[in-house]
Parts: C-alpha cells; sequence; structure tokens
C-alpha cells in the first residue's frame, strides 16, 4: 500500500523518471565499487549502533565520492532505498507498534545482514536494509526526511553536511568474493543454456522479476516472470529464463528452460 502512495504521487514519478531496473542488472560488481560500498555502509552501520554525527558525515562523504566514479550504480541505489528501503521502514514501524521484541529481533537481522559481505553481490536486495536503516538513523539523530516522503528527494540527498575524510579499507575478501561470484554465473548460465531451452520470438521487453537475477556478459538469468510483447499483444511468461543482451544493451533474444 506504501508503494500506492508513492506511486500515485507525480513528485515521486518524478524522482524516479530515469529509473530503469536494467541498471541493476548491469550494475558494475567490481572490487573497488562494492570495496567502497562496504566500507560507506559500515560508516552508516556506526552512525547507528554508536550515536554517532561524524560517522553518518562520514557515510555521506563515501557515498559522495563513490557517485563520482560509479555515478549510474549510485543512482540505482538510491533510487531503490527510496523505493523499496522506505517501504521496509514502514513495515519495521508496523512491526515496533504491534510487537517490539519481534522489531527488535527483525532490526538485529537487517544489521547482520548489511555486515555479510556476500550479500553486497545483490545490489537490490541489500538497497531495502540501506534504505531503511538510513532513515532509522535519520530519525535517531532528529534529520527531518519528510521531503523523501512528498517525493521532493532520495533519502541520501536529504542532509547537507561539511566534508570528513573517511578512511576507507581496501577489503581483500570481497575481491575473492568477486572473482567466485564471476565464476558462478558464468557456469550458471552455461548450465542453463545447455539444460534444454527454447527460443522466445517476442517483439519488445515490457519487464522482469529482477530479485535474484544472474549476470555474465551479455546474458542475464531470470526467475519465474518475464514480460513481453508477441505479436502486437502484451503477454505474461512464468518460468526460467535467460535474456541476451546487444552491445547497446537493447534485449534481443529470450530463451526459456524446458519444464
Amino acid at each position: 500500500m506504501f508503494h500506492v502512495f508513492q506511486f500515485c504521487n507525480s513528485d515521486f514519478m518524478g524522482l524516479f523518471s530515469e529509473h530503469s531496473e536494467d541498471s541493476g542488472l548491469f550494475y558494475d560488481y567490481s572490487s573497488d565499487n562494492i570495496s567502497m560500498k562496504y566500507n560507506e555502509v559500515m560508516f552508516l552501520l556506526s552512525a547507528y549502533i554508536n550515536s554517532s554525527k561524524e560517522d553518518y558525515i562520514k557515510f555521506l562523504t563515501t557515498r559522495s565520492l563513490r557517485s563520482k566514479l560509479y555515478s549510474k550504480e549510485v543512482m540505482y541505489e538510491k533510487v531503490t532505498e527510496t523505493i523499496e528501503g522506505f517501504a521496509t521502514y514502514v513495515e519495521l514501524l508496523v512491526l515496533k507498534q504491534l510487537n517490539k521484541p519481534l522489531f527488535e529481533h527483525s532490526l538485529t537481522d537487517l544489521i547482520e545482514n548489511l555486515k555479510d559481505k556476500d550479500n553486497y553481490f545483490s545490489m537490490r536486495e541489500l538497497s531495502y536494509d540501506v534504505g531503511a536503516l538510513l532513515l532509522i538513523t535519520m530519525n535517531k539523530f532528529n534529520i527531518d526526511f519528510n521531503g523523501v516522503l512528498l517525493g521532493k528527494s532520495f533519502i541520501s540527498d536529504l542532509c547537507c553536511f561539511e566534508y570528513i575524510k573517511p578512511n576507507i579499507e581496501e577489503i581483500e575478501e570481497i575481491k575473492d568474493i568477486a572473482s567466485k561470484r564471476s565464476l558462478d554465473n558464468q557456469k550458471a548460465v552455461n548450465d542453463f543454456l545447455s539444460s534444454g531451452v527454447q527460443e522466445v520470438k517476442f517483439d519488445r521487453l515490457i519487464g522482469y522479476n529482477p530479485m535474484g537475477a544472474k549476470r555474465f556478459n551479455d546474458k542475464v538469468l531470470i526467475k519465474y516472470l518475464v514480460i513481453v510483447i508477441i505479436d502486437g499483444i502484451e503477454q505474461s511468461l512464468n518460468g526460467s529464463f535467460c535474456l541476451v543482451c546487444d552491445n547497446n544493451y537493447d534485449w534481443i533474444k529470450l530463451y526459456k528452460k524446458n519444464e
């Protein structure tokens, strides 16, 4: 219902006008980006746990620095935090009213998820938790986020700050995870295409389920749902799929697993 509130608001639609889930599929999971991202979120966690405004500013500074290097990636995060992270925050507030121990347990799980480096290679899902924690932390510091609720701003763009140089640590473990994830995705794509598939001819791709997608180079594995135009008619297809794009990132082929 919160999404209905958001998407019936013209200001929200304007804020999200350049957003595409394709940005998430082609997100740069390089070890440099993810290492900076992990440092960034650790500053946010410290800001919340230790009530440290200085660490909150370090979070904002690190995000600002990263946005200069990975602008598309950071924009994708900010949109997802504002859409899904705010909805997660609303869920937590409701849970807090209904069952405070369960709320505290859920918040502890959220924090542990953000500490787990493996979760940084599923940026859409991670942004749910980052967005929610951003709002919880802003609430702790009495930072007014009414502008986000009205669709005027992304969550992390609300607070003005003076630059504090963050100490960004290189994380070797993330390099290992990035390499392993790339190999795992390559194997998943190869296994899918060799397991028995049929090509689905389509005019245009309308949408797909972005959760749990796996990409290797120009191929993306999608679970459960794609929506396409076939012979001028919109059709929702269920199953397991592989999408293939060209050099312009336009979708040109679709394969469905025989099940």
